[in-house]
Formats: C-alpha cells, sequence, structure tokens
C-alpha cells in the first residue's frame, strides 16, 4: 500500500486489532468499525481475532490486505510517499 508519509505521527506499529477500533476506510465516508470490516470481508475465526492493524502513534492508518485509512491516501498535494508491503508465510 502506498500512503502520504507527511500524515503520519510517528512511530508506526504493527498490532492486533482491539474491540472498538474504527478507522474511516479509503474511498467511503464516515468511521467503521474494524469488526465490520473483518466481516465484509469474510475474514473468520481465528484469523479474524489475530487479525493486524498498521497504526501511528493516534490512529489506524492500514488494515493489511483490505483497506488505507482515508487519511493517509496519496494526493497530488503528496510530496513524500510510504509504501508497506505485508507479507503472510503459510
Amino acid at each position: 500500500v502506498w500512503l502520504d508519509a507527511d500524515e503520519f505521527q510517528f512511530p508506526l506499529t504493527l498490532r492486533i486489532w482491539e474491540p472498538g477500533d474504527s478507522m474511516i476506510p479509503f474511498g467511503m465516508s464516515g468511521q467503521r468499525k474494524i469488526k465490520k470490516m473483518l466481516t465484509d470481508a469474510r475474514i473468520t475465526g481465528q484469523l479474524r481475532t489475530a487479525y493486524p492493524v498498521v497504526c501511528d502513534a493516534v490512529r489506524i492508518a492500514w488494515l493489511p490486505g483490505i483497506r488505507p485509512d482515508h487519511s493517509f491516501a496519496v494526493t497530488e498535494s503528496t510530496r513524500r510517499v510510504l509504501a508497506i508491503k505485508f507479507q503472510v508465510e503459510k
């Protein structure tokens, strides 16, 4: 995923989502709960309970494999881009 690096408040962390976590998904308006987004993406069972999120110091920036947060979208005014690759080993 490519994100606007200037929007981040560092440090970045990777953690498991927690009940009540939400974000504004890219291409949508308004907050959405992470649990609802995982359900809509058909992530089930044990995988859903341990699903990671990428966060800056304040908010969730990306739900890997699903959507980034609208606040971090790359636009015409973006000066620096942060590229993050998330790979799951099987």
